[in-house]
């Protein structure tokens, strides 16, 4: 039985520790079915619209030395996708965190 709350303890522990890995978030756009990054797109405005796409999605973030930072688990095509609604006026507007 000893084993057992043992176990159960540690995989507890385990599960509380593990940390969320960061990678910089650079715009992607869509290019004849090829997602590119555009790091050019990356103003002040943009970081704000982004972050309030993250927040909607319910994405880890973080701000470090003025980078935004985001999940390393958020891959390539949902990337494009939040991207994408940073830039739409319509989508912000109507999404706007309260």
């Amino acid at each position: 039985m000893k084993l057992k709350k043992i176990i159960l303890i540690l995989i507890i522990l385990m599960t509380f520790s593990c940390d969320y890995g960061y990678k910089v978030y650079v715009p992607i756009v869509l290019n004849r079915d090829e997602f590119l990054e555009a790091p050019k797109m990356m103003t002040k405005k943009h970081q704000e619209n982004v972050i309030t796409v993250l927040k909607h999605y319910g994405e880890k973030w973080k701000i470090e030395n003025g980078k935004l930072l985001i999940s390393d688990k958020i891959d390539t095509e949902i990337l494009w996708n939040y991207t994408s609604k940073a830039n739409n006026p319509i989508w912000l507007r109507e999404n706007k965190t309260k």
